[in-house]
């Protein structure tokens, strides 16, 4: 498992698994990229791969994500431009690892992107 931390600029990728920004959102190994109003867009090709808003979700607790439908994964979900509350979002990689995301404050246009702070853990 690792936690990380980062600005996700608007136009970019995030690749969780490396912990890394990509130069597209849809750059090879880029999972999620965040676009206005308010998106986080899947931009894996891998059709598994997914987001879910969940409520209440402890920052480590994988074991809920794991358990979430394959149709509670969505390619793309809104409200990131509303304060998060006790919401987080379950991600699911291109790689098959599970995610969990927290944005730290909400997107507003004109802005750098979405804070966030995330943890992955690392499928066998």
């Amino acid at each position: 498992m690792r936690r990380s931390g980062l600005p996700l600029k608007f136009g970019l990728g995030l690749d969780m698994d490396c912990g890394r920004t990509t130069r597209q959102a849809r750059d090879p190994g880029a999972d999620v990229s965040v676009m206005l109003p308010g998106r986080l867009v899947v931009t894996s090709s891998d059709p598994r791969a997914g987001v879910a808003w969940v409520d209440g979700l402890g920052r480590e607790d994988f074991d809920r994500c794991a358990a979430l439908a394959d149709t509670d994964y969505l390619r793309e979900v809104d409200g990131l431009d509303r304060q998060a509350g006790d919401r987080e979002l379950c991600v699911r990689t291109g790689e098959g690892n599970l995610a969990i995301l927290h944005p730290k404050s909400p997107v507003v246009e004109g802005g750098p992107g979405l804070d966030l702070t995330y943890a992955i853990r690392y499928e066998p």
